[in-house]
């Protein structure tokens, strides 16, 4: 994020919130094998879920 003037407490807000999505969804994290972290998330509740219900997958 640069430093910038904005003309409204809105416009300031949408570029916050721009900027999260992409910290969050777009932009590679070294520390999470540069996968963002919304994907960890993601693999992470999949695992979750997994797990959850004793899901097994079928061996041909």
């Amino acid at each position: 994020m640069f430093l910038n003037e904005f003309e409204t407490p809105r416009d300031l807000r949408k570029e916050i919130a721009d900027y999260i999505k992409f910290y969050n969804g777009e932009r590679p994290h070294q520390i999470a094998e540069r996968v963002s972290p919304n994907n960890v998330y993601s693999q992470f509740l999949t695992r979750k879920a997994l797990k959850t219900y004793n899901f097994k997958p079928e061996r041909s």
